[in-house]
């Protein structure tokens, strides 16, 4: 896999031989917002209740990629699992109109916030909802000098979101969990020393 980066364009452009797919175009910084039309979104921390409907836009979002990607870790998660993340991490979600539509889980590491299951259910995305939940995220991480999100190589909208939201790329890790293909941002809340 190769993400190529050029005049503000991202291209995500799988191996080549039987079965390859084109490169896909994604918008990078300066795309416009799309628009939040009708409802009312709310960003806040997670209480015991809303566990069930977190899981459930989980594995509709990670679903999404089944075929492309293994995504029976995060598809398939139990409330017990759920539970134990929120002892020690902290867990946003994101309501529409009083529905979990979106979610993520972060907490820090040695100054570092690290960021896991950014998860918006796919009939509310292009709605801003993702980028609202990485906002409500720098809000929280105060105490953190640098936030770091890893997402599948060939998810273009995700890498446009990051990039539009001031991440840079850190790493990519071929072959990573469940054999796939990661790439990773981070963005410095503070200046590097």
């Amino acid at each position: 896999m190769i993400l190529i980066i050029h005049n503000r364009r991202a291209f995500v452009n799988p191996p080549t031989g039987a079965g390859a797919v084109r490169p896909r175009l994604c918008r990078l910084p300066n795309a416009p917002e799309p628009a939040m039309t009708g409802g009312m979104l709310t960003v806040r921390r997670a209480v015991e209740s809303d566990l069930p409907a977190l899981l459930k836009v989980q594995a509709e979002a990670f679903g999404a990629y089944t075929g492309t990607y293994e995504t029976a870790a995060w598809t398939k998660e139990t409330l017990e699992n759920v539970a134990l993340d929120a002892k020690d991490k902290v867990i946003l979600v994101a309501e529409w109109d009083g529905a979990v539509v979106g979610s993520v889980r972060f907490w820090n590491a040695g100054g570092v916030c690290v960021i896991r299951l950014l998860s918006v259910s796919p009939a509310y995305q292009g709605r801003g909802i993702g980028k609202a939940l990485m906002k409500e995220i720098e809000r929280y991480a105060t105490d953190a000098h640098k936030l770091y999100v890893c997402t599948m190589l060939r998810t273009p909208r995700n890498i446009a979101m990051f990039l539009n939201l001031g991440y840079r790329p850190a790493a990519v890790m071929p072959d990573h969990y469940n054999r796939m293909d990661m790439i990773c941002f981070s963005k410095f809340l503070k200046p590097p020393t």
